[in-house]
């Protein structure tokens, strides 16, 4: 068995010792070129490519057969622990970040809407469908699926992964439960490349997933350990990547971590400024006085008092003028000339500044400056409503990838009903399916949508439950309300007919 330097040594430089046939990819061939030497790490690639100059042609000048293999991103990935430090970056500006905060809210509330991915079932057999639409309606409350699918989205973009596990249970009633990314380790007794990034592979193939190493806290008393998971008990959507990549990127990091972080401190800066000018209420200008008299003037006004909330600055910045509450006056001898800062007479392009910066932002989803700003602009809004905007083409298309997970789950959901015997084991032959249904993204284009929806009704193309859900209104109790009216109704009728 190969030891750990023979392991890396292969897999950055290919197999030196032997011919080794590999099933899906070609054997690798031996890196060439100026950056690679005999026995280069990757800090010597990191210094030797960085230190000409800081452009991204100089980041990565050149791509070598095994910056990918084994389901690495390099040079960006290189191990579970650049993993983990983006993860880490990500989170802390979608914490404390006001705009990330911001973008996190507004992208749920257009991709899940009010009520998530909804669901309509149908079947061969009326009772089944019936009777399967009331287990899921228990299923849905009992795992919290509306708060759990905002919950996953969101870790979609911040982690750029997350991890479902599977727990059937006797009942029926399938538990899901999250796993951080950062349990999911390199499992003991796998190798170290197919096991790479925790997630356990067919050698030279990692887009065959075998399993994961899942850390298992057993509290303080027990040890912990990392065990594999079959990847049948777990369902992984990572974002940003390749499906040769194992692992996803978060979104916060790059460029688009820097431009929250800018936004941020601009804002703050903006506002520091402006609320230091604005609580200077007039200047006094002593025509006669000396600049010592001046000063004896303001230290007989002064009355050393703290202001009434927390500050930042030590307690001695609250004497004199180092505090400026809010009607704060000035005083100076009529030669000390008043002089406002630089930025004072440029907030407006700080402004258009930070403009720029939200735009840049949100870049990533084609995401309006409106959506992050917060700005009412209603030019901006309508536009950004349209049919053909890429923001909302953006949206249809993060609902389509995220269905993609629920209707995984909703296939564990099922299985689990049959094997618990709420269900017949057949059901397949029942044709029993559930679709599922992506809120309708709000456009200005209200009559256009609704003669769209007539037409597809008409032609067979969309059903009322499907279309109810997409404007979010619930088919089921609107059945029960027409019931409910037809029967008024028909009480009413009955009694005009006796009181003739």
């Amino acid at each position: 068995m190969a030891t750990f330097y023979e392991n890396m040594r292969n897999y950055f430089f290919g197999n030196t010792s032997k011919e080794k046939t590999k099933p899906i990819k070609e054997g690798y061939v031996a890196d060439s070129g100026g950056l690679w030497g005999p026995n280069m790490l990757w800090t010597d690639y990191y210094n030797r490519s960085v230190t000409t100059s800081m452009g991204y042609n100089a980041f990565a000048p050149i791509a070598n057969t095994s910056d990918r293999n084994n389901g690495l991103n390099f040079p960006y990935v290189y191990s579970l622990a650049d993993q983990l430090t983006y993860i880490a970056n990500s989170r802390y500006i979608a914490q404390t970040n006001p705009y990330a905060v911001g973008i996190l809210n507004g992208l749920s509330s257009y991709v899940l809407g009010a009520g998530g991915i909804t669901y309509t079932v149908s079947s061969d057999d009326d009772d089944l469908t019936k009777l399967v639409d009331e287990l899921l309606q228990t299923w849905w409350m009992k795992n919290n699926f509306d708060t759990l699918q905002v919950e996953l989205y969101q870790r979609g973009i911040v982690d750029g992964e997350y991890f479902l596990r599977k727990f059937p249970q006797k009942d029926g009633f399938l538990k899901l439960r999250t796993i951080e990314p950062e349990h999911i380790q390199i499992p003991p007794d796998h190798d170290i490349l197919a096991a790479s990034m925790g997630v356990v592979c067919e050698p030279d193939d990692p887009q065959t997933v075998l399993g994961y190493g899942v850390y298992m806290y057993r509290g303080s008393k027990e040890a912990s350990s990392v065990e594999f998971v079959d990847a049948d008990e777990i369902i992984h959507d990572k974002k940003g990547v390749t499906a040769a990549m194992k692992r996803g990127l978060p979104c916060f990091i790059f460029d688009t971590g820097l431009a929250f972080m800018n936004a941020a401190k601009l804002a703050r800066n903006i506002t520091t400024l402006s609320t230091i000018q604005s609580s200077v209420a007039f200047i006094r200008q002593h025509a006669a006085a000396t600049q010592s008299q001046v000063q004896d003037f303001i230290d007989s006004q002064n009355t050393n008092a703290a202001p009434p909330y927390p500050q930042w600055a030590a307690s001695s910045a609250f004497s004199g003028n180092g505090f400026y509450a809010a009607g704060t006056i000035l005083d100076m001898p009529k030669a000390l000339e008043y002089k406002d800062p630089p930025s004072a007479g440029n907030v407006g392009s700080y402004i258009e500044a930070l403009n720029m910066c939200l735009r840049e932002c949100g870049r990533r989803w084609n995401a309006p400056e409106w959506l992050i700003s917060g700005k009412g602009d209603s030019i901006n809004f309508a536009s950004s409503l349209t049919t053909e905007s890429p923001f909302l083409r953006s949206v249809l298309k993060e609902q389509k990838d995220f269905k993609e997970t629920v209707q995984k789950i909703m296939t564990a959901v099922i299985q689990n009903f049959a094997v618990a015997d709420l269900i017949p084991i057949n059901y397949k032959q029942y044709n029993l399916k559930v679709e599922l249904v992506a809120p309708s993204v709000e456009t200005r284009e209200y009559l256009k949508e609704s003669q769209l929806n007539k037409t597809y009704l008409e032609m067979g193309i969309k059903s009322p439950q499907t279309i109810a859900a997409e404007i979010g209104v619930d088919w089921r109790k609107e059945q029960e309300n027409f019931a409910s009216l037809r029967e008024q109704q028909q009480k009413n009728d009955d009694n005009k007919e006796k009181t003739v």
